[in-house]
């Protein structure tokens, strides 16, 4: 005999598991053309103004409905508006080389080898190279968190036994 809570659980496994099939088969739809759609709306909603959006676009998997203080929507729109004023976003970058022109010769040129090593060894990771300082800097990634970028620093450490993590503006796709 099955004890209670482990026939309890298995029927609210199977109930569950019809639930999903049921929404599947209302929509019509798969699960790769629902990402694909989320993707594109995604992408689409990034461009826009998200609450102008969302009143507009009607998804196929529901209605959104926004009920609001109009003074949050003033903040969202001030903060997108602030931060067009700069460009990338906030995220964490390694600075791999730096150099001195004032102290050391062919200053730029070492810059530019060590930037072209690294990329040789690590095709994947963006470079940057800025003068900044004083100083020839570069700089490898665009990391949205601390972790990704630490995560890159124990991987290139044994090469780059000096590079550390910095707050930076970074791209993003």
């Amino acid at each position: 005999m099955i004890p209670r809570s482990i026939s309890t659980f298995i029927l609210y496994c199977i109930l569950s598991l019809c639930f999903l099939f049921e929404i599947h088969a209302i929509s019509g739809e798969s699960d790769k053309s629902l990402e694909n759609e989320a993707v594109q709306t995604q992408d689409s909603i990034i461009q826009r103004n998200i609450f102008e959006q969302l009143k507009k676009d009607q998804f196929k998997w529901g209605k959104v409905i926004i009920s609001q203080d109009t003074s949050i929507q003033n903040l969202v729109n001030r903060h997108v508006k602030l931060n067009k004023q700069y460009e990338g976003i906030p995220g964490y970058r390694i600075r791999i080389f730096s150099i001195n022109p004032n102290l050391v010769q062919n200053a730029r040129k070492r810059a530019i080898a060590e930037k072209n090593k690294f990329e040789k060894a690590y095709p994947d990771i963006p470079t940057y190279l800025r003068y900044e300082s004083l100083r020839y800097k570069v700089y490898i990634g665009d990391f949205r968190t601390r972790l990704a970028a630490e995560q890159c620093l124990q991987k290139i450490k044994s090469d780059y036994p000096h590079a550390f993590r910095v707050n930076d503006r970074i791209n993003y796709k």
